[in-house]
C-alpha cells in the first residue's frame, strides 16, 4: 500500500509505448514486470542528490517515478544519462525549480507533492497512457483491448467497475489507490495459485461475486491461467468441487442446456438461452471448452 514517505509506489509501466507523441528513449531495452514493481521511498532518498552519470537502483527508481507520473518514457536501466537528465529538466521547469538536471532534495520533494495531489491519468498532458495497466485488468478478467489508452471506453468502464467492486470513489480514472488494489488484487491470485491442489492438471475458479470463471493449466509445475469468461446467471454455494458428468444435451425445468459439465450433483455448468436454475449458465463456446477437461478438475466456488 502507498506510504505517505514513499515518493510513489511504482505499481505499473510499460517503459516501451508511446506517450503523448514522445518516443520512448532507450538507453537500453526496457521490460515490463507484473509481479514486483520497486519503490521510490522517500524518507530513504530525500537527502540524496543524484545526478548524470550515476547508476543503480536509485536512478531505476527515479526513472519509475517520472515514467509514471510525468510520462517521461525513459528505459528504467538505472543509468542516469541525458534521456534521463532531460526528463528531470522537464519537470523542474514545471515545477519552478532550478533546472540543473540534478535530481536532489528539492525535486525529489516537488515531485513527492505533485505524485500526491495528482491522479497518474489527470489530462493536463504530463500522465503516462499506461499498456501495462490495461495487461492488469486484463489479467483480473476485464475484457478491454490492449490499446494504451486509459480513456478508451471500454477500459473506463473495466475501471469503474473494478472501483465500485473495492469500494474506491468511482472515476473511471486511475490513481494510486486503485493501482494499489489492482496490485493487492494480483498478488492474492498469485498467493492462491501456490495452494491448487487438483487431480489433474488443470484447476477452475468461480468468483460468484464478481461473476467470472477462470481455468488455470498446471505448466512446468507453475499454474498459469488460459481461459476467463463471464457466469451470466446461476449460484453455487461456495466451497470446492470436482468435475463430473459431461455430455451434449440435458433438460431440467423445461430448459433445454447444451454441453453440460457436472459441478455438484444436478447443478452444471451450461449453455442455454434461459436460466434453468440447475448451475452456471455461460457462453456455449466456454461451456464445450470445459467440456474437454477432464473429470476430478478441481472447482473452487468462492
Amino acid at each position: 500500500m502507498k506510504n505517505t514517505k514513499q515518493l510513489l509506489v511504482i505499481a505499473s509501466i510499460a517503459a516501451g509505448i508511446s506517450v503523448s507523441n514522445k518516443s520512448v528513449h532507450a538507453q537500453q531495452p526496457a521490460t515490463n514486470n507484473i509481479a514486483k514493481q520497486p519503490a521510490y521511498n522517500y524518507n530513504i532518498c530525500s537527502n540524496k542528490v543524484v545526478k548524470p552519470g550515476d547508476k543503480g537502483s536509485i536512478v531505476k527508481d527515479i526513472q519509475s517515478a517520472l515514467n509514471l507520473y510525468c510520462g517521461a518514457g525513459l528505459a528504467e536501466d538505472g543509468v542516469y544519462g541525458q534521456y534521463t537528465k532531460e526528463a528531470v529538466l522537464e519537470i523542474q521547469k514545471k515545477f519552478c525549480l532550478k533546472a540543473d538536471g540534478i535530481f536532489g532534495p528539492q525535486t525529489a520533494k516537488a515531485l513527492l507533492k505533485y505524485s500526491s495531489n495528482y491522479s497518474i491519468d489527470d489530462s493536463d498532458g504530463f500522465s503516462p497512457v499506461s499498456a501495462d495497466i490495461q495487461k492488469k485488468l486484463i489479467y483480473l478478467g476485464y475484457k478491454i483491448q490492449l490499446t494504451g489508452n486509459l480513456k478508451s471506453s471500454d477500459t473506463v468502464a473495466a475501471i469503474k467497475d473494478f472501483q465500485k467492486k473495492n469500494n474506491l470513489s468511482i472515476t473511471g480514472k486511475i490513481d494510486t489507490k486503485i493501482i494499489d488494489k489492482i496490485n493487492e488484487n494480483i498478488n492474492y491470485i498469485s498467493d492462491e495459485t501456490k495452494n491448487f491442489k487438483s487431480n489433474t492438471d488443470y484447476y477452475v475458479m468461480v468468483n460468484t461475486s464478481g461473476h467470472i470463471c477462470k481455468i488455470y493449466q498446471k505448466v512446468n509445475n507453475s499454474w498459469e491461467q488460459i481461459r476467463c469468461f463471464d457466469v451470466f446467471s446461476g449460484e453455487i454455494n461456495k466451497g470446492i468441487y470436482s468435475l463430473g458428468l459431461q455430455g451434449n444435451h440435458l433438460n431440467f425445468n423445461g430448459v433445454p442446456m447444451e454441453n453440460f459439465t457436472q459441478i455438484d450433483g444436478l447443478k452444471v455448468f451450461y449453455s442455454s438461452a434461459d436460466d434453468s436454475g440447475y448451475g452456471l449458465r455461460i457462453a456455449n463456446e466456454n461451456a464445450k471448452f470445459l467440456g474437454t477437461l477432464p473429470k476430478k478438475t478441481s472447482i473452487k466456488v468462492f
